[in-house]
């Protein structure tokens, strides 16, 4: 049998912690506090020991606390921007569609296209009114002026008997 070498600083490790084990009791109570029980020689020592162990849980505990409440605000934080980064797509989204589906385009159209119809009126009977004047011309320059002739002109014109052409032609 070989007998391992014993490591002396491990050695003295292994003989801190028994005697920490020994001495040292860590408990919790029903309500969750924590119970130090500490025996040594030196009474002052002991409540030296139990205040190191007490400060290190009770800033351990503080710095748990901190951690889990930055991460939580940083999640708050994260999923606050997100629902603004949604709620001002979602506004731009509306603006869009409000533009595309309101009334005032179908409106404005409507009124160009009633505008348009009566322009396209206004050039018809323009042109009616210029193939008159053109025929009546025609007529004047033949020297055709007879009864027959103007029959025939107004039943090919009716725009003849109107007052616009009347007012035209004074």
């Amino acid at each position: 049998w070989q007998k391992t070498s014993v490591d002396a600083q491990e050695a003295i490790w292994q003989g801190i912690v028994k005697k920490y084990s020994q001495n040292v009791a860590l408990d919790e109570t029903d309500d969750g506090s924590a119970i130090i029980k500490v025996t040594h020689v030196n009474r002052l020592r002991a409540a030296e020991i139990a205040n190191v162990i007490m400060n290190t849980i009770i800033s351990t505990t503080k710095i748990r606390k901190a951690t889990k409440q930055d991460e939580q605000l940083s999640y708050l934080s994260s999923t606050l921007a997100k629902a603004v980064n949604e709620l001002e797509v979602s506004q731009s989204n509306l603006k869009e569609f409000a533009l595309e589906n309101s009334a005032l385009p179908l409106e404005n159209f409507a009124v160009g296209s009633l505008q348009l119809d009566m322009l396209r009126e206004k050039f018809n009977q323009t042109s009616e009114l210029h193939e008159a004047v053109a025929a009546l011309l025609l007529m004047i320059e033949n020297k055709t002026t007879n009864q027959t002739d103007y029959v025939s002109l107004q039943q090919k014109f009716p725009i003849i008997d109107q007052v616009e052409f009347r007012r035209v032609m004074g």
